[in-house]
């Protein structure tokens, strides 16, 4: 409309390549209103509408190209499609402008370390898997109370090469710190480095006592009883951790009542009760019926 009021509007004498000029220009003003107006970028981003917010966000960038804000979130759009040509230049700028803002350096640090495992054993990838450590060690620096930002760094030194600077003795290290400021989540990060290690009775054990003092952990619950299911070991208590995991709603973005259980089904087949076992997967099945595991198994009982 606005582009037709334009053209009626001509004034005598003006050229059609000129009214065409004009009429372009009043249409870029027009998207650039729609998208960056009335809605903001982060508006725009909460309500998961992403191409307009990667539009308005952009606009941002090139009205001012120090915002860091807005090259923090064109660089975790891009990582969401793993598009890190587009992610990491932006991503590294916002580090850049806010050295001091936690959740730049992790970002940024994240995105460096998955971009290194996609390249696989390259120089290239042994230098951005450095980079991506020193700036997550900087966001746990900056934020030692973000157990995420510790939990990705234990993440990292369990499954990088000692050539990138990986070390169990590290994890460990930094699940213990995290276990004193936090007790849920460094008992989680030491009892998954317990399982890496192939060591399922120490981190059942762990489990265990953060249970006695909050019984109702939904989480914990579930990771004793897969635990239990997939070493075979003190079935017992992953049965009984499963059966009362089943009496709690899951919840949310909590493990499914379905895959519960499933593992309950492993546990009852690894003490030998097959019909409880037959039971458990006609569970999984009739609340997913495309629960591919929990199919199989059933059909391969006695």
């Amino acid at each position: 409309r606005g582009a037709h009021w334009v053209a009626s509007a001509r004034p005598r004498g003006a050229t059609s390549q000129g009214m065409r000029t004009v009429c372009c220009l009043w249409a870029l003003l027009t998207l650039a209103a729609g998208v960056y107006g009335a809605e903001s970028a982060e508006d725009l981003l909460r309500q998961r509408r992403l191409p307009e917010a990667e539009a308005a966000f952009t606009l941002r960038v090139q009205r001012d190209a120090r915002d860091a804000e807005a090259h923090h979130q064109l660089g975790r759009l891009a990582l969401a499609r793993r598009d890190f040509a587009a992610a990491m230049p932006h991503l590294e700028k916002a580090a850049e402008l806010e050295p001091a803002r936690a959740e730049y350096q992790f970002h940024y640090g994240a995105a460096c370390v998955q971009h290194a495992d996609q390249l696989g054993k390259t120089f290239k990838a042994l230098g951005l898997a450095r980079r991506g450590r020193a700036a997550m060690e900087r966001a746990a620096e900056l934020a030692p109370d973000r157990a995420e930002y510790q939990h990705g760094l234990i993440e990292y030194f369990a499954r990088a090469p000692a050539i990138a600077g990986g070390s169990m003795e590290k994890a460990r290290a930094y699940a213990q710190a995290l276990r004193a400021r936090d007790p849920r989540e460094g008992t989680l990060a030491l009892a998954s480095l317990h399982l890496r290690a192939r060591q399922p009775g120490e981190a059942i054990a762990l489990y265990t006592a953060h249970l006695s003092h909050q019984p109702d952990d939904y989480q914990v619950l579930y990771l004793l009883g897969r635990a239990a299911a997939d070493a075979g070991e003190q079935v017992e208590a992953g049965r009984a951790a499963l059966e009362r995991c089943l009496r709690l709603p899951p919840p949310p973005r909590g493990v499914p009542h379905a895959v519960v259980n499933f593992h309950l089904g492993r546990l009852h087949q690894h003490a030998g009760d097959f019909d409880a076992a037959r039971r458990a997967y006609a569970a999984a099945l009739a609340l997913e019926p495309d629960h591919t595991a929990a199919r199989a198994a059933l059909d391969a009982l006695p």
